[in-house]
């Protein structure tokens, strides 16, 4: 009888198990825990934010993801995007920021500050926006680190922003570099 308990228990957790490593059920491909970003050096988890992956066709890059609110607490305009970009080496993220910042007001962009930082291991840079065309309020942070750059930007509408923003935070700090 103890033969056959031990034996019953040896096979239940096999058929709890996924049929193959890092397939299903793995937190290697769970989104939430944002490990499916190891192979780019860094970390996003969503554990523990009102932000889910979202499916998005219209992306212009491999390199870019989308989030949006998994409950109703956020405005329908309320998105987190996640962008990729390679830099040589020797580029730093100040040349690489105020390289994009130039274009800004050529987008409608009016910038209400900038403020260098020290997160997810290494140096980042935030930036709030405001584009008065599509009454939006953004927030961008740009994470430089060797020959990467990951750049995360919360919008919303301007009304319901300042709500938005805490999601975003939160979510902001749960980026590290691997």
């Amino acid at each position: 009888m103890k033969c056959f308990a031990l034996l019953f228990l040896f096979f239940s957790s096999q058929v709890l198990a996924a049929p193959f490593p890092v397939t299903s059920s793995s937190i290697l491909t769970d989104p939430s825990f944002g490990l499916f970003y190891r192979g780019h050096g860094f970390s996003l988890k969503t554990v523990g934010t009102d932000w889910v992956l979202a499916p998005d066709e219209n992306l212009s890059s491999p390199m870019s993801y989308k989030y949006i609110s998994k409950s109703k607490s956020l405005s329908k305009s309320a998105e987190l995007s996640l962008k990729m970009d390679q830099v040589s080496s020797k580029q730093n993220l100040d040349s690489y920021a105020k390289k994009w910042m130039k274009e800004y007001p050529q987008f409608g962009f009016e910038i209400l500050g900038t403020k260098p930082l020290k997160m997810g291991g290494s140096n980042a840079l935030l930036v709030d926006l405001y584009q008065k065309n599509k009454n939006q309020q953004v927030r961008q942070l740009i994470f430089h680190k060797g020959s990467k750059i990951v750049i995360l930007t919360c919008t919303d509408e301007r009304a319901s922003f300042k709500k938005t923003l805490t999601q975003c935070n939160q979510m902001m700090s749960n980026f590290n570099w691997l």
